[in-house]
C-alpha cells in the first residue's frame, strides 16, 4: 500500500547560493567557531565530544519521526581501520538518519566555511550529505545550505559547505547537520561515517556589480565594488584584476582601504534563552560582535569593442601577505533585437538558481530563451509560490516563450510503509490514480488556462522507458488533466540510447531525448536522423548540457555547444534545451546569478538563429563547413573550418557582417576579381555567424547540380553532363554561366560551350548540356569545378558556385604514396591498384620526376582486391617535398589514370 509522508516545501522554486571565486589562502587569522571530531578532549571544552562516554556527542540532537526510525543505528564508533580515531556512525536498516550539532555563535558580519569528512561503504541508493542551518535569536530557522550528496566514496572524502554568509542581518546561530536519506529504492545495508567537522569564521569579502545579472551593453559602466567585514585593524589594500575569458590579465589597479570599526551588539537575554535551546551554553554578558568595515569601487573602463565574458578578481593584502580573494563575473555583450519566436530554451530545475521568477523572467529575455521548463508541483497551503508561478505563466506567454510546467517531485514524498522515498521515480508517482490525482488538482486549478505544455518527470527522470501499456497510460493522464480546461500537451523524458516509443495515435506531444554522455554535433544529427518517422516528427526535443571546464578549454566548449544547438536545430527538434543553466560547472550562469563563460555563445546563436529555416549547406572555394538558415528574406551563414585557418573569397551579399561566439565584430577583406566584388572571410574552428548574406544568391547555390558525378578517365573523348539552376529571385532573370574545370600547366579540360546565355522567370528550373573532353594529363580523382554567373535581376549579381567531378568511374582505383628507405637512400614509390570487379586489370605505369628519366612499371590484377607495385627512386632525399606525377594507361583499354603528389619520407 503506497503511503504518503508530507515534506518540508521551501518557498520559491530556488535555492540559496553559496559565495563563489573564493579563497582563503594564505589567511591565518580564520577563527575556528564549531568543532567536533568525536574523541575525548576533556582539557579543551571546545573539543568535547562525548565525556561521559555514552557513544553520543554532547549536546547533539538526533531526528526523530516517520521515515527516522530509532532502529537505525546511529551512534559514535572507532573506525574499522583505525582503532585510535572515533566517528559518527550510521549503520543501515532502512530508513533515514539525521543528527544535529549545538548551536554556535555567528553574525552577518563574517562569512562561514564548514570542513569535514566523510566515508561510505555499501551504499547502493542512499546519500549522506552535510548541512548548515542559521536562526535567528528567536529559534527561527532563516536558511540551509548543502553540501554534495554522495553515495560513495574512495575512503575517507574531504567535504566543505562555502564560505558563505547568512543572507539575514539576525543570524545569530549556526547548527551543523548529518544526513542519510534513501533515494528511488533503500540501502538495508551499508554503513556512513563523519569526522572531524570544523566550522570557521572568516573576514566576509563581497565583490558586487552594478548591473543586474552582471550583464553590460556599454563597457564604460562597468562598476564592481569590494565590500569587506570583521577585518582585523591594519593597513589593507585590495588590487583589482580584470581577466578575460582565456585568463589573461587585461588590466590590474591597487587601491588603500580605508576601515570604519562596525559593532553588532544583541540582547543577552534573548540569546542566553535560546542558546539554552538550542543546546549551548549561555555566557552570561552582552553579545557584541566587533570588526571593521571597507569598500573600494573599481571602473575598469572596458572598450565596447571587447566584447566577452570577464572576471574581476578582487585581492585583500596586508603589506605582502595575501588576506582575501574573490571574484566575480560579468559579460560585455551586444544589444541583440529580441525575436518573435524559436527553438532554444532552458530546462530550469528546482533548487537552481538564487533569483526570483520576476527576475529569472528578465534574464530569460535578456539571454534570448524561447522555451523555459519549470518545475511547478506546489503546496498551495501557507505559499505564494502559485501565486509567483501564476504570474510567471503570464509573463511568458506575453513574451513569446513557451513555458513548460514539470511535474517532477510532489509536494507529498512517496514511500512504502513508514519508510519515505526521497525523489520518487515520476512513473511510480503516477502508478495509482488516487495518489496522484489529488497532488495534480491545485496545480491544474491554478495554472492549466494559463500553459499547454506539461512534462512528466525530470529530465533524468526515464522511468517510463518499458512501462507496461505506456500509450494508454498517458492518455489516461491526458483525459485527466485536460478536464481543468484547454488542451493538454504532454511529455516526459527517454534516453537517446533506447528505442523510442512510436505510436500512430500517441497522446503524447513531445518526448525530451537526453544522453549522460553528450553527443557531438555530428552524433546529435545522426541520433536525431535515425529517429525521424511520421509518429515522431516535431515531437523530439533535444537536451544539450555544456561540457566540462575540467576537461576542455573554453574554444573548444563553446565551439562544441553552438554546434550542438545549430545540430538538433536543422535535424529537426522542434525545440533544444540547455540543461541546468544555473549548474556550478556545466550551467550558462553560475549558481549565484552571475553569467559563466558560455552564456555569451549560448545568446549570439539563439540570437542570430531563433525562428531561422535552415536552407542547406555550400560547398566553399576552401573546405570550410557551414550551415545556412533564411532568415526574413536574407540569410545567416555559420561557418567553420575543422583543420586550420583559412581564407574564404567569395561574393555573400552587398551588407554582410561577421560575428565571433562571443558577439565580437569581425572584420571582412575585400575583393575585386574581374569587376566581380567577393568578401575574404577567414575562417578558423571556432564558428563565425555571417548576417546579411544574400539569401537569393545562397539559394541560387544550392539549387545548382550537376545530374552525374563522374567522369570515366578517358583522354579525348567527348562526354555530355547535363547541369540543372533554379531561379529564387522574386522577379525575372538574365543569367550568364561560365564552368571553369582544373587547370594547371596545361590545359586539362575543355568545355563546350564555354559560356551559356538565357532567360529565367521567377521560380524557373532550366537543365543544360555541357560537353567535356579530358586531356592526357588530366589527374583522377576528386576534381573542383567553379561555376561563375552573371545574373541580371533588379542589379547586377556576379557570384561562383563550387562543385566537383570525379574523374574515373570507381571500378578501379589507384592510390600513391612515397616512403624513403634510409638503409639504400632510395625513395620508394608505391602504386596500390584497388579492383572493385571481377575482371582482369592491367596497366602501364609511368613515373616523371623534373631533371630525372621517366620510368615504367607494369601493374596488373587478375580479380578483386588490391595488388601493389613500386618505383625505386635513387637518392631519394633529393626527392622529398618534389613533385611525381603517376600515369598509368590501361592495356586493352581507353582510359588514362594521372596522380600527382608531393614526396614525403
Amino acid at each position: 500500500m503506497v503511503q504518503l509522508v508530507t515534506s518540508v516545501i521551501l518557498a520559491g522554486v530556488f535555492g540559496a547560493p553559496m559565495e563563489s571565486g573564493f579563497s582563503e589562502s594564505g589567511y591565518t587569522e580564520s577563527v575556528r567557531v564549531y568543532q567536533c571530531d568525536f574523541e575525548h578532549h576533556n582539557d579543551d571544552v571546545a573539543l568535547e565530544s562525548d565525556i561521559n562516554y555514552d557513544g553520543w556527542p554532547d549536546r547533539w540532537t538526533r531526528r526523530r519521526g516517520r521515515g527516522y526510525p530509532k532502529y537505525v543505528g546511529l551512534a559514535i564508533k572507532p573506525d574499522p581501520k583505525n582503532a585510535s580515531n572515533s566517528c559518527l556512525t550510521i549503520d543501515l536498516d532502512g530508513g533515514a538518519a539525521e543528527a544535529y550539532s549545538p548551536a554556535a555563535d555567528v553574525s552577518s558580519l563574517f562569512s562561514y566555511r564548514l570542513h569535514a569528512r566523510m566515508n561510505l561503504e555499501g551504499l547502493k541508493h542512499d546519500s549522506a550529505f552535510f548541512s548548515i542551518t542559521f536562526y535567528d535569536a528567536e529559534e527561527k530557522r532563516l536558511e540551509s545550505h548543502f553540501s554534495k550528496r554522495l553515495t560513495t566514496t574512495d575512503g575517507w572524502t574531504d567535504i566543505s559547505i562555502g564560505p558563505l554568509t547568512p543572507k539575514d542581518t539576525s543570524a545569530r546561530f549556526a547548527k551543523i547537520g548529518v544526513h542519510l536519506r534513501p533515494g528511488e529504492r533503500m540501502d538495508l545495508w551499508g554503513t556512513a561515517r563523519f569526522d572531524d567537522i570544523q566550522l570557521k569564521r572568516l573576514p566576509r569579502m563581497q565583490l558586487i556589480a552594478n548591473k543586474q545579472f552582471h550583464f553590460y551593453e556599454d563597457g564604460s559602466e562597468v562598476e564592481v565594488t569590494c565590500r569587506i567585514s570583521g577585518i582585523q585593524k591594519s593597513q589593507p589594500t585590495v588590487t583589482f584584476e580584470l581577466i578575460d575569458v582565456h585568463g589573461r590579465n587585461v588590466k590590474t589597479e591597487t587601491f588603500p582601504l580605508k576601515l570604519v570599526e562596525l559593532r553588532q551588539v544583541s540582547s543577552r537575554k534573548k540569546e542566553d534563552s535560546a542558546k539554552k535551546r538550542h543546546g549551548s551554553e549561555p555566557d552570561g554578558r552582552v553579545n557584541i560582535r566587533r570588526g571593521y568595515e571597507a569598500r573600494q569601487t573599481w571602473r575598469p573602463n572596458i572598450s565596447n569593442d571587447d566584447l566577452g565574458f570577464y572576471e574581476v578578481r578582487a585581492s585583500i593584502r596586508d603589506g605582502e601577505r595575501l588576506v582575501l580573494e574573490r571574484s566575480v563575473s560579468l559579460v560585455l555583450g551586444r544589444a541583440f533585437v529580441a525575436r518573435p519566436s524559436g527553438r532554444f530554451g532552458w530546462s530550469i530545475t528546482r533548487n537552481e538558481g538564487p533569483m526570483s521568477l520576476r527576475e529569472l523572467a528578465q534574464l530569460i529575455r535578456l539571454a534570448g530563451v524561447h522555451w523555459v521548463k519549470l518545475p511547478i508541483w506546489f503546496d498551495e497551503k501557507g505559499s505564494s509560490l502559485p501565486d509567483e508561478i501564476a504570474w510567471f505563466a503570464e509573463r511568458m506567454s506575453s513574451s513569446g516563450v513557451n513555458l513548460v510546467g514539470v511535474l517532477d517531485q510532489p509536494p507529498m514524498a512517496i514511500g512504502s510503509g513508514a519508510i519515505e522515498i526521497d525523489k520518487p521515480p515520476i512513473a511510480l508517482v503516477f502508478d495509482e490514480e488516487d495518489v496522484w490525482k489529488p497532488l495534480v488538482n491545485p496545480v491544474m486549478t491554478r495554472l492549466s488556462l494559463k500553459m499547454r505544455w506539461w512534462q512528466l518527470g525530470a529530465d533524468d527522470d526515464v522511468s517510463f522507458v518499458g512501462f507496461e501499456d505506456l500509450p494508454a497510460r498517458i492518455r489516461a493522464i491526458k483525459h485527466y488533466l485536460e478536464r481543468f480546461g484547454q488542451e493538454v500537451r504532454l511529455g516526459f523524458s527517454w534516453p537517446w540510447m533506447n528505442d523510442l516509443p512510436v505510436d500512430s495515435k500517441a497522446p503524447w506531444s513531445f518526448v525530451s531525448l537526453s544522453s549522460e554522455v553528450p553527443f557531438t554535433h555530428n552524433e546529435l544529427q545522426e541520433a536525431l536522423a535515425a529517429t525521424e518517422s511520421p509518429e515522431l516528427m516535431d515531437r523530439r526535443w533535444a537536451m544539450i548540457r555544456v561540457l566540462n571546464p575540467d576537461h576542455y578549454d573554453v574554444d573548444v566548449r563553446a565551439r562544441d555547444l553552438v554546434l550542438r544547438m545549430l545540430g538538433a536545430k536543422i535535424s529537426g527538434a522542434s525545440a533544444v534545451f540547455a540543461a541546468d543553466p544555473f549548474h556550478e560547472k556545466y550551467g550558462l550562469m553560475r549558481p549565484d546569478g552571475s553569467p559563466n563563460a558560455m552564456l555569451l555563445p549560448w545568446r549570439t546563436t539563439t540570437h542570430l538563429t531563433a525562428g531561422s529555416e535552415y536552407v542547406g549547406t555550400i560547398k566553399l572555394p576552401s573546405g570550410s563547413h557551414n550551415f545556412i538558415f533564411a532568415d526574413n528574406g536574407d540569410a545567416v551563414m555559420v561557418v567553420w573550418n575543422d583543420d586550420d585557418d583559412v581564407d574564404e573569397v567569395l561574393y555573400l551579399g552587398e551588407d554582410v557582417k561577421a560575428y565571433d561566439v562571443w558577439g565580437r565584430t569581425r572584420q571582412l577583406g575585400q575583393r575585386v576579381e574581374k569587376g566581380a566584388k567577393r568578401q575574404v572571410v577567414h575562417v578558423g574552428v571556432s564558428p563565425l555567424f555571417l548576417t546579411g548574406v544574400n539569401l537569393p544568391v545562397a539559394r541560387w547555390r544550392l539549387a545548382f547540380q550537376f545530374d552525374k558525378q563522374r567522369l570515366m578517365s578517358s583522354s579525348g573523348q567527348t562526354q555530355r553532363v547535363h547541369y540543372s539552376v533554379k531561379n529564387p529571385f522574386a522577379r525575372g532573370v538574365a543569367t550568364d554561366i561560365r564552368i571553369h574545370t582544373p587547370q594547371l600547366s596545361t590545359k586539362l579540360w575543355e568545355t563546350t560551350p564555354q559560356v551559356s546565355h538565357f532567360d529565367l522567370s521567377d521560380g524557373e528550373v532550366r537543365e543544360l548540356p555541357v560537353d567535356i573532353k579530358l586531356g592526357s594529363y588530366t589527374p583522377s580523382g576528386k576534381q573542383p569545378v567553379r561555376i561563375d554567373f552573371r545574373v541580371t535581376s533588379d542589379r547586377v549579381y556576379q557570384f561562383s558556385a563550387y562543385r566537383s567531378l570525379e574523374v574515373g568511374l570507381g571500378d578501379l582505383k589507384i592510390e600513391v604514396d612515397t616512403e624513403l628507405d634510409y638503409a639504400t637512400g632510395n625513395l620508394v614509390v608505391y602504386v596500390h591498384l584497388d579492383n572493385n570487379t571481377e575482371k582482369r586489370a592491367q596497366f602501364n605505369c609511368l613515373m616523371f620526376i623534373k631533371d630525372r628519366r621517366r620510368k615504367r612499371l607494369r601493374l596488373s590484377s587478375s580479380g578483386r582486391g588490391r595488388t601493389t607495385s613500386t618505383f625505386i627512386a635513387n637518392k631519394g632525399s633529393e626527392l622529398i617535398g618534389e613533385s611525381i606525377f603517376i600515369q598509368a594507361r590501361e592495356m586493352n583499354g581507353s582510359r588514362t589514370l594521372n596522380y600527382r603528389l608531393t614526396a614525403r619520407e
